[in-house]
């Protein structure tokens, strides 16, 4: 067993660790490389449904991570929307795919600012990308993603699920009649079946 241990110990000597940092970083977005704290921005998605992966940039979401409460975070996605949604118009502009120019069009609309438009187009465009992706039970399995267990997930698969994450309560289901309260958080149902009601 010691001469094992040895030879082991001599191969891990010769292991590239900047290498491989390098290669588990590829599976990050850009915006959450170097952030900290990825448990808090995972958290910070699926509990309060604020998406953090690919947008905003990452002084914001260190921001956002450092905030005390989910109204701290509030009033802290109020004074930085210019920035995020200058970000979003960035990071889409990049992407060759139609959903993205849809994307782009929801953006235009937010910067007017026309929120109901630019909410109800957003709501849109995640549906379609949900049910197109993940097949007519995305919206459930994308909710059943969203709520994995962060600290089980292998690291190629934590990018993927850092931006399922906010989809948690973004498909959560509500109708008028159904005597449940409005949701306070942004959600495809209240964005279809509730324009106009508060």
């Amino acid at each position: 067993l010691t001469a094992h241990t040895q030879e082991w110990m001599k191969s891990f000597q010769t292991i590239d660790v900047q290498r491989l940092l390098e290669g588990l970083d590829r599976w990050l977005p850009d915006n959450l490389r170097g952030v900290d704290d990825l448990e808090a921005v995972a958290g910070i998605a699926v509990d309060e449904g604020i998406p953090l992966c690919w947008v905003p940039p990452s002084s914001i979401v260190e921001r956002f991570v450092k905030a005390g409460t989910q109204e701290d975070r509030l009033v802290l996605l109020d004074e930085c929307r210019d920035e995020i949604i200058d970000d979003c118009a960035t990071v889409a502009a990049r992407v060759p795919h139609q959903w993205a120019r849809e994307c782009e069009d929801a953006i235009k609309a937010l910067q007017i600012p026309l929120y109901g438009p630019a909410q109800s187009h957003a709501a849109g465009i995640i549906d379609s990308i949900v049910l197109c992706t993940l097949g007519s039970k995305g919206r459930e399995l994308a909710k059943a993603k969203a709520k994995d267990d962060w600290e089980s997930l292998a690291f190629r698969v934590a990018g993927e699920n850092l931006a399922l994450r906010p989809l948690y309560r973004a498909l959560v289901t509500w109708f008028p009649n159904s005597g449940k309260p409005l949701p306070g958080h942004f959600a495809r149902h209240p964005t279809a079946h509730a324009v106009g009601q508060r």
